[in-house]
């Protein structure tokens, strides 16, 4: 799912046109999350005013905790423990730093800035 103002990365550049052939034969795996997308962002079908966080665990595993790894609008390492992820669910709650935006979730520590 790509949201508004996110530039597609070369795993995206490739399989947008493999899920596109896949329209053809009548699956269609692009539809639901742009509808899902668009009704967050639009305000319609009750989501208005509602506030959000996507998050988007890269690959879940179920390696121990060692703290999340948050990335706007690029992946960051593949694998995010289901720990980690839970973690950051939680401080998405208690936090409005990520609301409305749709982050990567990784396993590791944030890079110093």
């Amino acid at each position: 799912m790509m949201m508004p103002g996110e530039t597609p990365d070369r795993f995206q550049r490739t399989i947008h046109p493999l899920l596109n052939v896949l329209k053809f034969f009548g699956v269609d795996f692009l539809e639901q999350n742009e509808w899902e997308r668009d009704s967050l962002l639009e305000g319609t079908n009750g989501a208005d005013g509602l506030t959000w966080v996507l998050t988007r665990p890269v690959r879940p595993t179920k390696t121990p905790f060692v703290g999340a790894y948050v990335h706007k609008n690029e992946r960051g390492p593949m694998d995010c423990s289901i720990y980690d992820h839970g973690d950051f669910c939680l401080y998405c709650v208690a936090s409005s730093e990520w609301d409305k935006l749709a982050p990567h979730v990784s396993s590791g520590p944030q890079p110093k800035k």
